[in-house]
């Protein structure tokens, strides 16, 4: 059994083909910035996709909504309220939120959800380190709740 190029490969692969390094710069071969194809690439990339890219990047930047912002206690030792306090650590933006934290002091003022169940949820959501720990809080207390057996949309 003789092993026979294929007609179509000319040496099966055992030469390369010169770098256009080595031959741009034979005392570097590492620099590729004085080649023409190069030179070719950059312009290209800094006048067509770069420019493209930024514009893109522009035009994404969503248009920033002022956060919902919590009532300042009357006095410093005042204590801040249940929903003050997951507007502000949650970090509540829209309306829709703000509305969820309402509904969940409502009800740990009720009865309806215990406070211990909201106050380690939330703990563990605010300990996580995401921007907006909000989703995590509500997934984890409806979890918790199922788990409980507690009645809670």
């Amino acid at each position: 059994m003789s092993l026979a190029c294929p007609p179509r490969i000319a040496d099966c692969g055992r030469s390369l083909p010169p770098q256009d390094a080595a031959i741009g710069n034979p005392e570097n071969p590492r620099r590729f910035r004085g080649l023409p194809k190069w030179k070719k690439a950059m312009d290209g990339f800094f006048h067509g996709q770069l420019a493209r890219l930024l514009a893109l990047a522009w035009l994404s930047i969503p248009v920033a909504t002022p956060p919902a912002t919590a009532e300042p206690p009357a006095s410093p030792r005042a204590e801040v309220s249940l929903k003050d306090r997951l507007v502000t650590g949650l970090r509540a933006v829209r309306p829709d939120d703000v509305d969820y934290c309402e509904r969940v002091a409502q009800a740990t003022r009720t009865g309806q959800l215990p406070g211990k169940l909201v106050d380690r949820t939330y703990f563990w959501a605010i300990g996580r380190g995401s921007d907006f720990p909000l989703p995590a809080f509500a997934k984890a207390l409806e979890f918790q709740c199922r788990r409980l057996g507690i009645a809670w949309p």
